[in-house]
């Protein structure tokens, strides 16, 4: 008779803690970070976008945020000084990989006297030469702040998803010489989002002090 009552307790808990049991709360929602359209204005015409302020983060911030992954060296075409830069092949901003460029702003007498020191250079993919660099000189390079991001989504961009995240442009400018291209500009975010119907999209990310440097050659076709 005891074992009847407890099996017959043991019921009556397990029926009052029913609705509590199955009931589905979810999982915890967290809010997603590090997306291409968060861009946060700060005080002084400064911009933080992917968790990196443009003009003060150095690549070596940038190597602490987002992995081993990210490669340095110096960029340059064929007979051109080239560009310190930082590159991840897939990054993931929030929820959407895509490829990442930190751009800097290194002076050329620094940047060819780096090349002559480079270790050695391999070509790339768009035909230009990538140098890795010296020791002495990786180590000068993960001090220099990032000036300009680029970043190409792996997902295309639709015009109403761009006008939902980003707002409406500014202005928007056809690119004759690249196709039917068009440039959506965003001057106080310091974005200009080049959207293409038959491919991928380029947002460049610059101070909004900077945003005349990516007008200028859309005003002027033969600087293109």
């Amino acid at each position: 008779m005891k074992w009847f009552v407890a099996i017959l307790l043991l019921l009556v808990a397990a029926v009052a803690a029913l609705p509590f049991l199955s009931r589905d709360e979810g999982p915890p929602t967290t809010a997603v970070t590090g997306l291409p359209w968060q861009i946060d204005v700060l005080p002084g015409e400064r911009t933080r976008v992917f968790g990196l302020v443009l003009g003060e983060s150095t690549l070596g911030d940038a190597r602490r945020r987002l992995g081993p992954e990210l490669q340095v060296g110096i960029i340059a075409a064929g007979g051109e000084t080239g560009a310190l830069e930082a590159y991840h092949g897939r990054y993931t901003a929030g929820v959407i990989t895509g490829k990442l460029v930190l751009g800097t702003a290194l002076a050329p007498p620094r940047i060819e006297a780096m090349k002559r020191r480079a270790a050695k250079r391999e070509p790339t993919a768009t035909g230009a030469w990538r140098y890795l660099l010296a020791p002495p000189d990786l180590e000068q390079a993960w001090e220099t702040p990032v000036q300009h991001l680029t970043f190409i989504p792996t997902v295309q961009l639709q015009p109403q998803i761009i006008r939902r995240r980003f707002g409406e442009p500014a202005a928007r400018v056809p690119a004759p010489a690249e196709g039917e291209r068009e440039h959506w500009l965003y001057p106080d975010l310091g974005l200009d989002l080049i959207f293409d119907p038959d491919g991928r999209e380029v947002l460049q990310y610059v101070l909004p002090r900077d945003f005349a440097r990516l007008r200028r050659p859309l005003a002027d076709p033969a600087t293109r």
